[in-house]
């Protein structure tokens, strides 16, 4: 049975936090252990307020120990401590005997620091004095850091934002080692805001005004995006400057590993891990996990770094390495195509399954599917009979029984009528079993409209989670044989591998999405002409597996590879819902395959993207027809104002971010993210931006001239109307 300690330490963070609450009201300690008492009963747990004083000696005490430890707004936030009571004293529990007859031998807390106070302090100051307390540096980095990840973790980037900002605004070279973790924080908040520039110039700041690890901190980060954005010399450049900053930190020697294999430079990573080991060794490093990592990269640089850097993971690489091998050594099951079903509106049992199905492969959580899809069926069913008495009334045909409901998230779908027979896929019957008992032991949902994972996927990662499906998998074989299953395993591998370098992954989710992929061809292999339309709940899985595939190509910018799998989804999805045309376009112009790009221009001829618009403009240049290509460029212009000056100025920074999702249409984003995609498209194809250039000069010049005749006219109409 617990202890009264152990119950009040399991309690303890819902106390503070009342308690702090009630400290912030008055800030006198009388009136606060006054309220410890009263408060006793419902702040502790059972077992304690059961005593004869119930509770009210361990309140005080604890009381007495949250004060000592609160840092005041009133007192500079600092602790204002009460002394303890003298032996003789009157117990402040209100007994009415001497403290050393009545509350002297009550348990203690003293363990409670104002570092621990802080982050419960944080969340409950006013803004005003937050602000205050960060710009007098009262508040400990720890404290800072910690309530920073409370606000990202609940999805409040801003918040943490407000947090850490005003520890930067000044004095930058008086930080130490202790911020460096606030400093990482303000990045990935940043990151989270969707606001890349701000983050880029905030890093930059720091390295260059900071000292020690902090700058080496800024470094590090730099490094890592400028990698990210294919700018590999100055990402090497960012590392020296880190050892540079704090030379010989084995934290530079796991970048500088990191790039190496990012880049396949396997030997070289050998080299300097061999390098690192003697070097830590020498020096006695204590931390033996680090020296181990490193032992580990002399003989296996990707997997060594994999493993480390999902270690909080705790996933089972090689187990899952091993039922993958066993995946691909199975024949490929046979998939079959079938018209899809017309329902029948007053067949509750076959439209409550559809609704199920449908809410399932839109990722609607496992526990609202029974009552959902019970709730939308009868909806339907009063919708179809409110229809049906409308047409009697009217003396008009009742409506037709077709397709339910329509493909609400289809938000990035074209239409475009292909002419081509629709279908939908189906599994042998056998695999019904199977995956309904997968989903009871698999704890995450599909992924919402065309998101390639679901919301909800670090939840796979857990230590039971990953336990129980692992097994599962090693349990049951023919789930290799479920696109649904490989679906779900795909994109928890996918979320585990995004957080590595690209050549530390090990290929696992790609092998399972080939799987899947191989699946989908053999099934359409005897029909050239089948579509699976995205909007056919059944053909989801399908669907996703090909454009993972496609991913992974654009990621390893591969355009060869994703003119097969970019054209390989929209061959049997025309509307294209996960937009691969926009990368698939300049692919095609990159590779010169412009008979090809000029086809899908045709076919998506509604798109009013820039990458469309942008290719139709370059397809009519390359071909040396000016005129066309002038006469195009006007409305691309004028659906997005800042795209031909983002393509002439090859180094102009990322514009601020807009708030809430996606790209504004139109807007300085749109026309950036473009550019920096489709700039190599325009510069290697000559002449084009010079054409570019003239075309600007003369637009100036036009304009000048519009604004030249308007002021010239405004005297006139004064004096008319005069």
């Amino acid at each position: 049975m617990a202890t009264s300690r152990d119950a009040v330490a399991n309690a303890l963070f819902d106390v503070i936090d009342a308690a702090v609450r009630e400290i912030l009201r008055h800030e006198n300690p009388e009136r606060f252990l006054d309220w410890m008492r009263a408060n006793a009963r419902r702040l502790l747990p059972a077992e304690v307020t059961t005593t004869e004083d119930g509770g009210a000696a361990l309140s005080v005490a604890l009381g007495r120990a949250i004060w000592n430890a609160t840092p005041l707004p009133g007192n500079h936030f600092r602790p204002k401590p009460v002394s303890e009571p003298g032996r003789n004293d009157p117990c402040p529990c209100g007994s009415g005997r001497k403290y050393k007859q009545c509350c002297a031998h009550a348990p203690r807390f003293d363990m409670l620091t104002a570092e621990e106070v802080w982050p419960i302090l944080i969340a409950q100051l006013p803004r005003a004095r937050l602000d205050e307390a960060v710009s007098a540096r009262r508040i400990p980095p720890a404290a800072l850091a910690a309530a920073a990840v409370s606000y990202l973790d609940d999805g409040l980037p801003n918040k943490a934002a407000a947090l850490l900002e005003p520890v930067f605004e000044s004095d930058v070279e008086r930080l130490d080692e202790r911020f460096e973790t606030a400093f990482d924080l303000l990045c990935d908040a940043y990151a989270e805001q969707g606001n890349e520039r701000k983050r880029q110039r905030f890093a930059e700041r720091i390295a260059q005004q900071a000292h020690g690890a902090l700058q080496r901190a800024a470094w590090q980060r730099l490094a890592a995006m400028r990698h990210d954005a294919g700018q590999f010399e100055a990402a090497w450049e960012a590392i020296r400057m880190a050892n540079q900053a704090e030379p010989g930190h084995p934290i530079v020697g796991l970048n500088e590993l990191t790039l190496l294999v990012s880049e396949n430079r396997l030997d070289e990573a050998r080299a300097r891990a061999t390098f690192w080991v003697a070097k830590l060794t020498r020096e006695q490093y204590p931390d033996d996990a680090v020296l181990e990592m490193f032992r580990a990269a002399v003989r296996d640089p990707a997997r060594a770094l994999a493993q480390a850097m999902v270690a909080h993971t705790g996933a089972d690489l090689d187990r899952l390495a091993t039922w993958v091998t066993r995946m691909e050594q199975q024949p490929l099951p046979r998939y079959r195509l079938q018209k899809e079903q017309v329902l029948d509106p007053l067949d509750m049992d076959s439209v409550r399954e559809a609704m199920r199905q449908r809410m399932l492969a839109m990722g609607v959580a496992h526990e609202h599917l029974e009552a959902e899809s019970e709730r939308l069926a009868r909806e339907i069913q009063k919708t179809h009979e409110r229809a049906q008495r409308k047409a009697a009334r009217r003396g008009t045909p009742p409506p037709q029984n077709g397709d339910l409901f329509d493909d609400e998230d289809a938000t990035d779908a074209i239409d475009t009528d292909s002419g081509r027979p629709e279908f939908e896929l189906h599994p042998a019957e056998s695999l019904a079993a199977l995956e309904q008992a997968w989903h009871q032991v698999f704890p995450c949902t599909k992924p919402m409209l065309t998101a390639p994972v679901s919301g909800d996927i670090e939840e796979a990662w857990t230590p039971q989670a990953q336990a129980d499906w692992i097994a599962f998998l090693e349990r049951r074989p023919e789930a290799a044989d479920s696109l649904d299953i490989l679906d779900d395993v795909a994109g928890a591998l996918l979320h585990l591998e995004w957080e590595l370098p690209q050549g530390a992954r090990g290929g696992l989710a790609a092998r399972v999405i080939e799987r899947g992929c191989a699946i989908v061809e053999g099934a359409v292999a005897d029909h050239p002409d089948a579509t699976l339309p995205w909007a056919t709940t059944r053909n989801r899985n399908a669907i996703r597996a090909l454009a993972r595939r496609g991913a992974l190509a654009i990621e390893a910018r591969d355009d060869a590879a994703i003119c097969g799998t970019a054209g390989a989804v929209l061959a049997l999805n025309p509307h294209d819902n996960h937009g691969l045309r926009l990368i698939l376009v300049n692919s095609y112009l990159r590779r010169g395959m412009d008979a090809q790009a000029a086809e899908l221009v045709e076919r998506y001829c509604e798109d009013g993207s820039p990458e469309m618009q942008g290719a139709t403009v370059l397809l009519a240049f390359r071909r040396g027809d000016i005129p066309a290509a002038t006469s195009l460029l006007q409305p691309f212009i004028e659906s997005n104002p800042y795209v031909l000056d983002y393509l002439l100025r090859p180094n102009a920074p990322a514009p601020r971010a807009s708030a809430g999702p996606g790209l504004l249409v139109g807007g300085r984003e749109e026309a950036w993210e473009y550019c920096a995609s489709a700039r190599d498209l325009w510069t290697g194809t000559p002449g084009a931006m010079e054409w570019l250039q003239r075309v600007r000069r003369s637009t100036r010049q036009q304009e000048a001239e519009r604004k030249g005749r308007t002021k010239a006219a405004s005297p006139q109409r004064k004096a008319r109307s005069s």
